[in-house]
């Protein structure tokens, strides 16, 4: 032993370790993050996509109603109310 100076190649005292380590977290991180953003842009595109417009007419005929009385809209759905 050299005083106890050993420093092994999977040692936190190896400067080499310590850099490769920080490489794989960073490549890890990346992926993460890459995988994060497309996931987020393949949900806004897809509800964007299927979004409905309802036309709903309020007042026909002096009858205060709405026609259709009901609608089953859907977030990002959007509501066209006409007189």
């Amino acid at each position: 032993m050299n005083g106890g100076n050993i420093c092994s190649p999977f040692s936190a005292d190896n400067p080499a370790y310590i850099v490769e380590i920080h490489d794989v977290i960073h490549t890890v991180h990346s992926s993460l993050f890459s995988m994060l953003v497309a996931l987020v842009f393949a949900f806004v595109g897809v509800s964007a996509a299927h979004a409905v417009t309802f036309n709903v007419t309020v007042g026909a005929n002096g009858n205060l109603a709405y026609y259709p009385p009901f609608v089953q809209a859907q977030p990002g759905d959007l509501i066209n109310f006409q007189l």
